[in-house]
Parts: C-alpha cells; sequence; structure tokens
C-alpha cells in the first residue's frame, strides 16, 4: 500500500502522524510551504534564493530542523519539502510542476492535509487510479463557508472554491473532532456516509526541542495562554477578568501569541504579553515553566493545545464551549468555566491553584489511560484503517 500525505506548512500534527506511518506503509510526505504567506518555524527558510518564482526542490536536512530530524529517526528520508513563491503569473506553471512532482497516480490513496490551491493540481476531474483521503482544520471549514458567503471577496471566495472542490472529489474525510465533524454535515449532510473523526495526539515532537528563553522575567507557576489573539479565543474577556478581580491580582499570567486584537495590559503589572508568532523552542520553554494552560475560548470547535499541555503534564482552565470537551473533563484533567461568565472564570483560576486539586490533576493527567488513546502510534494505527477500506473500496 503506497500512501502520500500532501500539506502545506507544518502542521502539529503532521510530522507525528508521518513518523508513526513511515512504521505502518510504503509513505512519502510532501510538504509545501509559501515563503510569504504558510513558513513556519518548523522550516529554515533561510536557504531560499531571494526572486526566484515556482517550486524548488530542496534536500529534506536543508530545510528541517535539527530536533526535528532527531524525531524522526530515519524516517525524514521520505520527506519531500518544497518551497514556492506564487504570482499570478506563475499559478499555470506552478500546477503543472506540482503534479509532475507528487505524480498523484503512483500512490494508491493521497492524503490532503488542510487546505491550499496547490491541491487543485491533484484532482483533475474524472476518473482516477487512486483514492482521495481529506484531513480538515477547523480553519478549512471557514474558507468553505466563505466561498459561499463572500463572492464579492475574490480571495476569500476563490480559496473557499477550491476547498468547496477538494471535498467533493474527496473520497474520505476525516475531522479532528465530533463537533468539527456535525458542523459540516449540517451544511452538506449528503457527505455523511464518506466522515469520520480521528483527534489530535500529544505534541511529541517537543521531546527534542531544549526550551528557549523568550526574553520574560524568569517566572515560574504562571498560568499562560499561547496562540493566536483573535476575537473568538477570548483573550480580551481573560483580560477583563483579571483587571475586575483582586483576588487574581497575585497570580502571574503570559500571554505568548501575535496580539493582532492590538489588546493592552500595560496597566496590569502580572499580565505579559509576548506580541509575535512563538517558536517550538519558546513554547516549550513556557509550557513547562507554566502552572497551567488556559483556554479563555468563546466560541471553538477543536484544539491542538492541549495535546500540548498534556505532553508536558499540564492541567487545562477551559471554557464549557463543544469541541473542547471531547479532551478536557472538568475535575479530571482540568477545571472549566462558563464561557462569558468572568466570575465563573476567577472561580476556576482560584480552584487550579488550590494545592490539593491541583496535585489531584497532575496524578490524574500522569496516570490517565486515555493518554494511550492520544498517543500518535495509536491514532497512526486508526489512519492505517481508513486507508486501507479506502484501498479495499470499503469507505
Amino acid at each position: 500500500m503506497r500512501i502520500a500525505i500532501v500539506a502545506t506548512s507544518c502542521f502539529d500534527s503532521l510530522l507525528p502522524l508521518y513518523k508513526h506511518l513511515y512504521n505502518e506503509c510504503n509513505i512519502d510526505l510532501f510538504c509545501f510551504v509559501c515563503d510569504r504567506f504558510m513558513s513556519h518555524p518548523s522550516f529554515d527558510l533561510t536557504a531560499f534564493p531571494d526572486g526566484t518564482k515556482g517550486v524548488i526542490e530542496s534536500v529534506p536536512r536543508s530545510y528541517l530542523p535539527l530536533p526535528i530530524v532527531k524525531y524522526l529517526d530515519g524516517a525524514e528520508k521520505n520527506v519531500k519539502t518544497f518551497v514556492f513563491r506564487i504570482t499570478l503569473t506563475s499559478y499555470t506553471s506552478l500546477s503543472l510542476r506540482i503534479r509532475r512532482i507528487v505524480k498523484p497516480e503512483n500512490y494508491d490513496v493521497v492524503h490532503f492535509i488542510g487546505s491550499s490551491f496547490v491541491y487543485e493540481a491533484l484532482l483533475r476531474p474524472g476518473r482516477r487510479s487512486y483514492r482521495v483521503m481529506v484531513s480538515l482544520h477547523e480553519a478549512d471549514q471557514y474558507r468553505i463557508r466563505n466561498s459561499m458567503l463572500h463572492p464579492k471577496e475574490f480571495i476569500k471566495w476563490a480559496h473557499g472554491k477550491i476547498m468547496f472542490s477538494l471535498v467533493s472529489r474527496a473520497d474520505y474525510i476525516s475531522f479532528f473532532s465530533l463537533n468539527e465533524k456535525e458542523k459540516f454535515l449540517r451544511k452538506f449532510p449528503q457527505s455523511a456516509g464518506r466522515c469520520g473523526v480521528i483527534k489530535f495526539g500529544l505534541q511529541e515532537t517537543f521531546m527534542h526541542y531544549d526550551p528557549a528563553d523568550c526574553g520574560i522575567p524568569p517566572k515560574r507557576d504562571f498560568i499562560l495562554y499561547i496562540g493566536m489573539i483573535r476575537p473568538y479565543k477570548g483573550v480580551d474577556f481573560l483580560i477583563e477578568a483579571i483587571k475586575r478581580s483582586e483576588k487574581l491580582s497575585g497570580i502571574d499570567f503570559i500571554i505568548g501569541g501575535r496580539n493582532d486584537m492590538g489588546l493592552d495590559t500595560t496597566m496590569l503589572p502580572n499580565v505579559s504579553i509576548i506580541d509575535r508568532f512563538l517558536s517550538e523552542y519558546e513554547i516549550n520553554y513556557l509550557v513547562k515553566r507554566s502552572k497551567a494552560v488556559i483556554l479563555p475560548y468563546k466560541g471553538a470547535s477543536q484544539s491542538g493545545i492541549p495535546g500540548i499541555s498534556f505532553f508536558h503534564r499540564k492541567p487545562v482552565i477551559f471554557s464549557d464551549v463543544r469541541g473542547l470537551d471531547e479532551y478536557l473533563y472538568d475535575g479530571y484533567n482540568g477545571v472549566s468555566f462558563r464561557s462569558g461568565d468572568k466570575d465563573s472564570l476567577e472561580k476556576a483560576i482560584l480552584r487550579i491553584c488550590d494545592p490539593e486539586i491541583y496535585d489531584s490533576l497532575l496524578r490524574n493527567i500522569k496516570m490517565n489511560p486515555y493518554m494511550e488513546d492520544l498517543s500518535w502510534k495509536t491514532l497512526a494505527g486508526q489512519y492505517v484503517e481508513v486507508y486501507e477500506r479506502l484501498v479495499k473500496n470499503e469507505a
């Protein structure tokens, strides 16, 4: 069984999945990374020559950082990384070259992770000899909705149309949470027979990243938020709760991620913001030194943050929005609060600072039987089952 995984970045779920599939399948991983839009800390793009257009094939070690090479432990030889710059004039030639690089007809299953216009080049209309699987992230569904809601906004509309085309041609669509699957099926109920859920796993790629100082005061036992700062993430709500609570004034908070909302915490001496995209080294540093990770989301369908937190054996403070409840359980591996309720949030933070409650959460996380269910070895086995069903035309 020959498998090709095609992705447009080094997603948190991608490298662990590939590593464990490498031991099960004849597999190649193709990463197409746009140097302007999709560059990721996992790739060192400094060697990419300025002024180049189109696609350049790289020697994998020239782009994969040493911690990832160590993590892959020999599997990196089947990782094919590509960097491209896209212009309106180079789109057609780029698409043709992408097809010549991947050669999907040489595989039994082509598995697309996330969304990109580069996928369209690999899915010509008509009969094909290979089966297609797509794993959708939350943002990909947003793009599909854009194809229907924003026809006048060309870039959103075009990206959404490409995603809609990809999903329409897929033989199987996987989601990282049941909530995401249910949202999708409300829009596309006819797809019910070709959908499934395979969760995010623990962020085990961090095992070879030494913690790197972020230039912040050497604090410990702080409450940590990591991720993009956007309206649905609820960071503004968290800051307002801290401002109004005297009880929280003695607890340190660190917010790490690009501050797209321009939030101001200058009047809060116990709150620090690291306003940029954090590297894996920095995330490792922050999570290891934190007391707990907080997800103050106003809305969510899934999150990869619990996998990072549990890898470092840290409990999570989380809102009771749908999607998070598939990974997080109040009083067991974290503490929940009512979304939008500042008093409830204050109580949740104070609960996790209670030594007895905190020690109980740590014990549960270390002993938790479903941690094995979130191991990438287990999850890779679930993907193999889907691949086999696709090859046998049973999915």
